[in-house]
């Protein structure tokens, strides 16, 4: 099969290959090799959306209820810069939910009334 395909080709197989093998590493370590169940949530609050992940560990159901931890970003981050930290607090069993906060990542925030005198022309008055 190989023979008959120009250098580029085999190249361009080569690589295809390599990067859906290298995704599915990613994808393992991402859960720690299925001892995590990742989820991806959002639930609205009176002031707009948060989403967010929550890291479940392996056994762990209404049952079997585990300690949790809610983490936080810092500013100009998101949840998945605590994507470590949360995989290995879930490994060691804790339920971890890493949210973004309003107006980051895929959160939406309602601005307040209050804010928005900022931005109105009738204050400037």
């Amino acid at each position: 099969m190989f023979k008959n395909m120009s250098k580029s080709l085999k190249w361009l197989v080569i690589l295809v290959i390599a990067a859906l093998v290298f995704s599915l590493g990613a994808s393992l370590v991402q859960n720690s090799f299925f001892s995590v169940k990742v989820d991806k949530i959002s639930f609205e609050t009176d002031n707009g959306e948060l989403s967010g992940y929550l890291y479940t560990p392996r056994g762990v159901d209404d049952a079997n209820p585990a300690p949790a931890v809610v983490l936080t970003h810092g500013y100009l981050n998101n949840s998945e810069m605590q994507e470590i930290g949360a995989i290995e607090l879930s490994r060691r069993g804790y339920v971890v939910l890493a949210f973004d906060m309003y107006d980051h990542g895929d959160s939406t925030w309602d601005t307040p009334a209050a804010f928005n005198f900022f931005v109105s022309s009738d204050s400037m008055l």
